[in-house]
């Protein structure tokens, strides 16, 4: 199984793919898996994209900070 970083993930356009089968995004796969209606998979989404960037944007402050230090 392929492992990959999350700035790679995030560089493809956070596009979740199983196998040869078509990539898809994760609001689609939580709506086709039944796990949410189409408007909650959608807030899902954005809260995760939220999330991600918030993590990203506090590394790179800490990355910035240790490098002065």
């Amino acid at each position: 199984m392929k492992v990959e970083s999350v700035e790679e993930f995030l560089k493809r356009g956070g596009k979740i793919s199983k196998s040869r089968a078509k990539a898809i995004s994760i609001d689609q796969l939580l709506f086709n898996e039944g796990v949410f209606d189409r408007e909650d998979a959608n807030k899902v989404k954005e809260a995760m994209n939220s999330i991600l960037e918030k993590g990203l944007e506090d590394m790179a402050v800490a990355d910035a900070e240790e490098k002065k230090n």
